[in-house]
């Protein structure tokens, strides 16, 4: 008799801790106990670089440009964000003449953690593209760049 009411004992008070764990669920999941998740969100950028002409005299001339995103305040989300960095993609969309290349450039932000073993800590801001655009041999001709990068931020 004792130990069929110590198994109920037992088998009522895991069941009572079951049903009081549903119930108390959905309050322990609200959005204000727990810190935001990152969003990932894709951006995109382009541009482009025309050289002027070559000289009768075969002087090939060149032209260099470059782009930025985010290089606006509509484009800078409000929030804040990181690049993330294996996301990060470099297009050449154009290319005429001799000598083009695209170059990315990341602008990075440095701060400190203030966590003991993490230190300082990097994280993207920005990214730039510089461009160089250069004619052929042939007199007349112009040389022509169009670059895209693309990618992922993560913002709260």
């Amino acid at each position: 008799m004792q130990r069929s009411i110590g198994k109920f004992i037992s088998f009522f008070s895991a069941f009572l801790l079951i049903v009081t764990s549903f119930l108390m669920l959905p309050t322990l999941v609200k959005p204000s106990n727990y810190q935001a998740l990152a969003a990932e969100r894709f951006f995109s950028e382009q541009g482009d670089v025309t050289s002027p002409p070559t000289t009768p005299g075969r002087r090939r001339r060149s032209a260099n440009a470059s782009f930025t995103w985010p290089d606006t305040e509509e484009e800078t989300p409000e929030d804040d964000y990181s690049i993330i960095k294996d996301s990060i993609k470099v297009e050449e969309l154009d290319r005429r003449g001799d000598g083009g290349h695209c170059v990315l450039s990341l602008g990075e932000e440095s701060f400190d953690t203030g966590i003991p073993g993490v230190g300082r800590v990097s994280l993207v801001k920005s990214v730039t593209i510089n461009m160089n655009a250069r004619g052929n041999n042939n007199p007349g001709t112009r040389g022509r760049l169009a670059c895209k990068v693309s990618g992922k931020y993560e913002s709260e």
